[in-house]
């Protein structure tokens, strides 16, 4: 656990070599890593080296704007599962939050499960809970 206990900076792990990515939940994802290219581009290199990429919760939005090797959206294709407007707006956080995970997807996956429930997608080695 104490190497839980620490943050390091995406660019700081960049180029070691790890198993998998995951990127955990609550709003920080959102705001700090939703556009981080560092991050990005990692992981492009993990699902071309076909590794593992997951994400919790809120650590979703940290992919929405991420690209494959080839260039497409990370999840063109793929299922996935979020927080709706509907949910952003019952929690109190739809004009707290910097943009909407369901709008910012629409286009890419849509979000296969909705409402305040249990839910997990998984597709091509990827996995969000």
């Amino acid at each position: 656990m104490l190497a839980l206990s620490s943050r390091v900076k995406v660019d700081s792990v960049k180029d070691q070599s790890f198993d998998g990515v995951f990127i955990r939940g609550g709003h920080g994802p959102m705001v700090d890593l939703s556009r981080d290219s560092t991050l990005h581009e990692l992981i492009a290199r993990y699902d071309a080296e076909g590794k593992l990429v997951a994400a919790m919760c809120h650590g979703l939005p940290a992919q929405v704007y991420a690209k494959r090797s080839n260039g497409e959206p990370f999840f063109k294709g793929r299922r996935a599962t979020g927080f709706t407007n509907t949910e952003e707006r019952l929690a109190g956080l739809k004009d707290v939050v910097p943009f909407l995970l369901e709008d910012a997807m629409e286009d890419l996956a849509p979000i296969s499960t909705r409402g305040w429930s249990p839910c997990s997608a998984t597709s091509s080695r990827m996995a969000i809970c």
